[in-house]
């Protein structure tokens, strides 16, 4: 029972302590994007978003080649820095170009050479260490390794994702058994129809609103939690929430957060021939994120509930996600 007790007060601690809100979204992302001319000798390679740490002397470019300029260019998610490199000859086979890791994943795309010879490459690694661009001609990847690293990348999303994750906890304790399975089957209905109509270019959006109203959501669910698990028994039996009106709402709120799902994959502009296999597998990673959440949540819970403190530990559980909302609203509001 201790195990369980102690669990739970590291992830009280966890919401208090949590990154930066302009991070609490999930995993810090860098995108490169290079370009590489059919037979020339020189190439460009652009970092999104520019980042404060980066040191350009870090990079090294291949033999006989050397910067010749550098252009920077405002886009929704911040500052993208375009490098543009010249050679003496033709990039030959084996040219590589090395870059620091500045972020937990990078996601690398390559243009100009045609439609059928560059795609993509997702890497992980220790921030600190370097990783190497191959400059030579990219075969396609096969289709389990685009399947593997969009699934890995959406379940690692979710889990590092404070403020959903904030969401669907206090979700496990507005409702049990089959109203809990159709309140999240709700949430996921809501999420992945918005992420695909964004990540399609049918709608598009202003990213910090959206934010903003996601810190929000955590906000009015961690209150309908509290009401749920502390109200009078007399509002509880009978008064009971409607079923209808709880899973529009959650509905509703399912669509906000697939607008901040859906600036992942914006932000990796990943290529046409990926987009289909992206959005499904990264969806996909992330419902297999949150069913793990979940079940986690009602095994800790279910131990825990025994136990005469346990009504204290959910409401200070339920204060603190209330706070984290609160000031995750206030502090997007005023980065708008």
């Amino acid at each position: 029972m201790k195990v369980y007790l102690f669990t739970l007060l590291i992830l009280i601690n966890s919401f208090f302590t949590a990154h930066t809100p302009a991070l609490a979204d999930g995993i810090k992302m860098q995108r490169v994007h290079i370009d590489l001319p059919p037979h020339g000798s020189n190439f460009n390679f652009t970092l999104i978003p520019q980042h404060i740490d980066f040191d350009i002397t870090t990079v090294q470019v291949p033999e006989g080649c050397r910067f010749r300029e550098e252009n920077n260019t405002l886009n929704m998610f911040g500052i993208a820095s375009k490098f543009n490199v010249i050679c003496q000859g033709p990039l030959v086979g084996g040219a590589t170009l090395t870059l620091p890791f500045i972020s937990e994943t990078v996601y690398i795309t390559y243009g100009g050479l045609g439609e059928n010879t560059p795609k993509s490459e997702m890497l992980s690694n220790k921030m600190g260490e370097t990783f190497e661009v191959n400059l030579g001609i990219k075969l396609p990847k096969a289709i389990m390794e685009t399947v593997g690293d969009f699934l890995s990348l959406g379940i690692i999303h979710i889990l590092k994702g404070w403020d959903h994750l904030s969401f669907v906890l206090c979700l496990c304790f507005i409702a049990l058994g089959r109203q809990l399975f159709f309140l999240a089957t709700a949430f996921t209905l809501g999420h992945s129809i918005s992420m695909a109509l964004a990540f399609l270019g049918i709608i598009s959006f202003p990213v910090p609103p959206i934010e903003a109203v996601i810190a929000l959501s955590i906000l009015f669910v961690a209150r309908e939690a509290w009401v749920t698990q502390f109200r009078p028994p007399s509002r509880l039996y009978k008064k009971k929430p409607p079923q209808l009106g709880n899973l529009v709402i959650v509905s509703l709120f399912g669509l906000i957060h697939g607008l901040g799902f859906a600036s992942i994959l914006l932000d990796l502009g990943i290529s046409k021939s990926e987009q289909i296999t992206g959005l499904i597998f990264f969806n996909l990673g992330v419902e297999i994120g949150q069913l793990i959440f979940i079940a986690g949540v009602l095994v800790i819970s279910s131990q825990l509930k025994a136990m005469s403190q346990w009504p204290t530990l959910l409401r200070i559980l339920l204060l603190a996600v209330g706070s984290l909302g609160t000031f995750w609203t206030l502090v997007r509001v005023a980065s708008f």
